[in-house]
């Protein structure tokens, strides 16, 4: 029997503890991650200044799924995030101003956001194509009080960026 091949790009983590993001709460505390409000953070905390934001969107039925591609990721490049913590706070999320933010990554550089970008375009462009997994309503702009979307960062449509000069405002 032949062994199992991983697709061009996958990413197979086979250590650490063996817990999956799922619908009931995304971003597990056992993998590092902290409740604040409706999100969970991993290591937000920590990021001073601005930079580049990143949002992941995802449609509500397909969140699990980008959860599950994308936060591994995220961790795996060490870079600041946070993740609507429940399918059911995503989806009231979606009913409002702030539609579409599923995953936001605090970049701390052009090249960690060029990094960011790459990996995750990388792997959900493949599951787009060859999967069928589609992205979530384009965010719009706090800055220009939702008035304008993000920037598309990429050709699949699930990321969308911002400058910040300050992520705390």
């Amino acid at each position: 029997m032949a062994a199992p091949v991983n697709p061009p790009g996958a990413t197979v983590v086979t250590t650490g503890p063996r817990v999956l993001e799922r619908n009931t709460c995304f971003g597990p505390e056992e993998l590092g991650y902290r409740r604040d409000r409706i999100f969970m953070e991993w290591n937000t905390r920590t990021v001073q200044g601005g930079g580049w934001k990143i949002h992941v969107s995802a449609r509500p039925e397909q969140a699990e799924i980008v959860a599950r591609i994308a936060l591994p990721i995220l961790r795996n490049l060490q870079v600041p995030h946070k993740v609507v913590a429940t399918l059911e706070e995503y989806e009231r999320f979606n009913r409002t101003r702030q539609a579409g933010k599923f995953i936001s990554i605090y970049t701390r550089g052009v090249e960690e956001a060029d990094q960011v970008h790459q990996a995750l375009e990388e792997e959900l462009g493949m599951y787009r194509e060859y999967g069928g997994l589609l992205p979530g309503p384009l965010p719009t702009s706090r800055d220009a009080d939702h008035q304008e979307t993000e920037i598309r960062l990429s050709g699949s449509g699930f990321l969308s960026v911002l400058y910040r000069e300050d992520y705390r405002r």
